[in-house]
């Protein structure tokens, strides 16, 4: 399963995207590679985050940055412009493993939500509402960033805590993948839960041990007569890499620091 491959890489290149979206990565004979490495940062020993002031493409950012993003961007501008917010960019934020995992948990929903068949077939239940989260942020567009910065963000978590929308999305040609989308969905939901004590980080290898328990229980639809090609981008080919252990996320003791072009990049 390339969504697999995914993790592994993250552990195996202790690397941090900071940008994933659909457009970042590509599938080649079923194995996921990443592409677009501009805001990604490769994690010295003993360190296990980065910090930026916010990288992100709108609908994959993870809740608790866009928590951050929203804590500091300036009430009192005219215009809401987070280039121009010298207030904001002065500030980092911590991006950790779990973002990009919760970034990957949004892409790989997007994925069993718009398909609905081999090669690319959109799903029939698929439109602008089956990502609620990005159909909000682009009704409000640019104007007021803080303003979209919390509708994306607050529609997300009510999406997130659902126990049912996100496995009734799921399209009818990925039904076996439910299981799958309830138990990364309950990982992400216990790493944003309300109350800070109850929350539980996710890391790479509880999502491996759901990825795997998936794969050694899954069978195959014997009517779907190959997988569904997503659209997304084109890259160079990369090895893919092994599964070494990972240590989970904890405070940054070496901060590295990155710049941000895209956020108010949209889908």
């Amino acid at each position: 399963m390339a969504f697999r491959y995914f993790v592994i890489a993250m552990i195996e290149r202790r690397v941090l995207h900071g940008d994933l979206s659909p457009n970042d990565f590509i599938l080649h004979d079923g194995i996921g590679y990443f592409i677009d490495l501009d805001h990604a940062a490769v994690l010295a020993v003993n360190t296990t985050s980065m910090y930026s002031p916010g990288t992100g493409t709108m609908p994959y950012i993870s809740i608790r940055i866009l928590q951050s993003m929203m804590r500091m961007i300036n009430p009192n501008l005219d215009n809401n412009n987070w280039s121009k917010d010298v207030n904001a960019t002065k500030q980092l934020i911590e991006h950790r493993p779990s973002d990009d995992l919760e970034s990957l948990f949004y892409i790989f929903f997007e994925f069993v939500a718009k398909y609905g068949g081999a090669h690319g077939k959109l799903a029939p239940s698929w439109n602008q509402d089956s990502l609620p989260w990005a159909s909000a942020y682009e009704a409000l567009g640019k104007a007021d960033l803080k303003g979209a910065l919390g509708t994306c963000c607050f529609t997300k978590v009510g999406v997130v805590l659902d126990p049912n929308f996100m496995v009734q999305m799921t399209s009818d040609y990925f039904t076996t993948f439910r299981p799958l989308v309830q138990c990364w969905q309950a990982l992400v939901c216990l790493a944003n839960k309300p109350d800070e004590k109850e929350k539980v980080e996710t890391t790479h290898d509880k999502v491996l041990e759901i990825l795997d328990a998936f794969i050694d229980t899954y069978v195959e639809d014997p009517s779907a007569s190959s997988n569904p090609i997503p659209e997304i981008g084109s890259g160079r080919d990369n090895p893919h890499v092994g599964h070494p252990p990972i240590p989970e996320a904890e405070p940054s003791r070496l901060p590295l620091h990155r710049s941000t072009q895209n956020l108010n990049r949209s889908r």
